[in-house]
């Protein structure tokens, strides 16, 4: 189920999404995917370039409880949230070749080490920490040259938003045929670092897993919510307008 809400098209079938990833791998297509939250809906809705980057990816899913309460509200439907982290978990063990950039060194050691207790093939990742550069400054073409060199179906990017989909827009014209997925802190939920561990389950069932980040994070995720409720009541007002 393909929605445009909050100006952003967002596929909300979490079946249809990992199908799609398939037959892009499958037909070697390349092309980039955002996971879309209230961050990226907030910042997008005041950055037109930015804007445009989402859109131009070959799907978004939706990463945002808010978003998936708000369109069963307005629009009636039955949509689904679809996570990055989720995302990542449901692919790494799929035995694609697959790319992990971004992140620290430190954190893809320990990447690697899970996936290696977990018997996945290594000889067919590539483990490729970013120095901290603005968006301008990456050496686009070698990266990819790595990438492609290995042939690579999947390159996972931790940056965090807005980097990371910038990132990945500006990296697909040198790739030849990879998926890339930006996925923010995936990694980190994974391999359980520091304060980054999922919220329980009935947390996330109920859309309040914010609540739980918050606690964590308390100064990081309280300048990220100011932000978010400049912008983002607005935006489902206008939502609803748009709807009657």
């Amino acid at each position: 189920m393909r929605i445009h809400i909050f100006s952003i098209a967002i596929e909300f079938d979490k079946e249809l999404v990992k199908q799609k990833i398939i037959d892009h791998i499958q037909r070697k297509e390349k092309g980039y995917i955002c996971a879309v939250d209230t961050n990226i809906v907030s910042i997008a809705n005041k950055n037109s370039a930015y804007l445009s980057v989402v859109n131009n990816s070959i799907l978004n899913i939706c990463d945002g409880g808010t978003i998936a309460f708000f369109g069963r509200k307005i629009y009636n439907q039955k949509l689904e949230r679809y996570t990055g982290p989720d995302l990542f978990l449901d692919f790494i063990s799929r035995g694609y070749s697959q790319a992990f950039l971004g992140n620290t060194p430190e954190n893809l050691d320990i990447l690697k080490d899970k996936m290696q207790l977990n018997r996945f093939d290594l000889n067919s990742c590539l483990y490729y920490p970013l120095p901290f550069k603005t968006v301008d400054e990456f050496d686009y073409k070698e990266i990819a040259n790595k990438i492609n060199q290995k042939n690579i179906d999947i390159v996972w990017i931790s940056l965090g938003a807005p980097k990371q989909e910038i990132f990945a827009s500006k990296l697909l014209p040198y790739i030849n045929d990879a998926i890339l997925i930006a996925v923010g802190a995936a990694f980190n939920f994974y391999i359980g670092v520091g304060n980054y561990h999922r919220a329980p389950q009935w947390m996330q069932k109920m859309n309040i897993e914010w609540i739980y980040r918050l606690f964590l994070e308390p100064k990081k995720q309280m300048n990220r919510i100011k932000y978010i409720l400049k912008v983002y009541p607005r935006l489902i007002v206008r939502e609803y307008k748009k709807n009657r």
